[in-house]
């Protein structure tokens, strides 16, 4: 008798810790997290600074970039232009510099590192530029 009495009283305790608990981790939460809403983790989520021009250099650039005519094994850098989107490369290899090994239509085959995995990334003329050597 005493020990069911004792397990009772164990039991009780241990669901009023638990409420606390659990009532000051949900404490300050919004509501769309308490119903279960994801957080987004798009192709494009997290690159609004990156993706975005300074304001008085908005819209397209000039048509020197489109005149560069790129050879196999020419250095390059990534700079993606936020006017072109749909052929840019992924938001990470945003500075990181390749080397074209070859053309596919009128975008370029680049292959750049990324840590120690050789990375193939087709992406068209708005998005590289040459490599300013010296």
């Amino acid at each position: 008798m005493n020990y069911l009495l004792r397990d009772n009283i164990f039991i009780a305790f241990r669901r009023v810790l638990v409420s606390k608990i659990l009532k000051q981790v949900w404490k300050g939460k919004s509501e769309s997290r308490e119903k279960g809403m994801r957080r987004s983790k798009g192709l494009r989520s997290r690159g609004r600074s990156l993706l975005s021009k300074h304001p008085r250099k908005r819209g397209m650039k000039g048509l020197s970039y489109l005149l560069i005519d790129y050879k196999i094994g020419d250095r390059v850098s990534f700079d993606i232009e936020p006017s072109r989107i749909e052929t840019a490369p992924h938001r990470r290899y945003q500075g990181l510099t390749g080397v074209i090994i070859g053309k596919r239509g009128r975008a370029y085959i680049v292959e750049t590192w990324l840590g120690n995995k050789r990375k193939i990334i087709i992406t068209t003329p708005e998005h590289i530029k040459p490599l300013q050597s010296g």
